[in-house]
């Protein structure tokens, strides 16, 4: 995590497998986004890179050879994705085909909001469908 004065600049998640000598970046947030100082933005994206480059050297003490920053997004259009891209490329390494991990807390929060989300946007056609099965035994009085 990387904090001054303000509060937290930047905090990052890992799961490190020490059997493979990985450690892989989950998740990674920062508090650029509506900062419209660019002084700010820009303390915030060295603390970002200091963050990280921490990280290295401590997983490296550690005895870990790969520090694996997560999903590359290859072959997109989103600025914001070849954004994300160049700054892990900065760093040197290259890019490699594995498996995405998640731990079982996270897969099913995000499995269970993704299931809210979908009930939600379907929800109006669960209720048309009552409504039409009123209609059809002659419930009319229930359809206003």
């Amino acid at each position: 995590m990387a904090v001054d004065e303000s509060g937290t600049l930047v905090m990052n998640h890992y799961i490190v497998c020490r059997s493979s000598g990985r450690a892989r970046m989950m998740y990674s947030a920062s508090q650029f986004r509506g900062i419209n100082s660019s002084a700010d933005r820009n303390r915030i994206a060295r603390a970002n890179r200091f963050l990280h480059f921490e990280a290295m050297r401590y997983f490296k003490r550690m005895g870990l050879q790969t520090y694996d920053f997560g999903e590359f997004a290859v072959d997109t259009d989103d600025e914001s994705l070849q954004g994300g891209n160049r700054f892990k490329e900065s760093f040197g390494g290259g890019n490699e085909a594995c498996y995405k991990s998640q731990t079982l807390p996270m897969f099913l929060l995000s499995e269970t909001i993704r299931l809210a989300r979908t009930m939600a946007q379907h929800r109006h056609i669960g209720d048309r469908l009552r409504g039409t099965l009123r209609y059809a035994r002659g419930d009319t009085k229930s359809l206003s």
